[in-house]
């Protein structure tokens, strides 16, 4: 695995274990509480993240299996990324789309459970790009369901944006 890439997983991982000892200091009444206006929990928030991140891996998997023929990543990846990061800055809601949206969230789960599945699923990730040929660093294999294509730092980037959105949005609905 890359330098740099090693160095975002390893921030992405530790961001999330500071939101697991943060979510452990609450009970599951509270994680599994609605948010204002009928919003996620802070358990579906997690929940939404961790399928976010294992269809991308899966997306990854697949796409690579073919040995597609993809360009590399350009200017016009940086510019979309541009986008995508104010787009997951905004305090604005957003339709998720379908396949990880609101009906495919359990209603309430178990933090215990979920913390271990979504460690599970990191390791996944990390073993996966650990084996991962270098080729496919610079190509824009991965797309994001709405800026594009992008590569597989680029795919970090945004996981971390999207952590940061939901994290914000898990804090408030166990305040709420």
């Amino acid at each position: 695995m890359r330098t740099t890439t090693k160095a975002r997983l390893d921030g992405l991982d530790q961001q999330l274990e500071n939101w697991f000892a943060e979510l452990e200091k609450q009970s599951n009444e509270q994680l599994n509480k609605a948010g204002k206006n009928g919003g996620w929990s802070a358990m579906q928030c997690m929940h939404h993240l961790l399928l976010s991140e294992q269809y991308s891996l899966q997306y990854l998997r697949k796409k690579i299996g073919y040995g597609p023929q993809v360009e590399k990543v350009g200017w016009r990846t940086y510019w979309r990324m541009g986008l995508l990061r104010t787009y997951l800055a905004l305090p604005i809601k957003f339709k998720a789309p379908a396949i990880i949206a609101t009906d495919k969230l359990p209603p309430k789960s178990d933090l215990h459970e979920a913390v271990q599945q979504y460690r599970d699923s990191r390791l996944d990730l990390r073993r996966y790009l650990d084996e991962l040929d270098p080729k496919w660093y610079d190509r824009a294999i991965y797309k994001h369901p709405f800026a594009g294509r992008m590569g597989i730092n680029q795919m970090l980037s945004f996981f971390k944006w999207h952590f940061n959105r939901h994290r914000k949005q898990g804090d408030k609905a166990t305040k709420g």
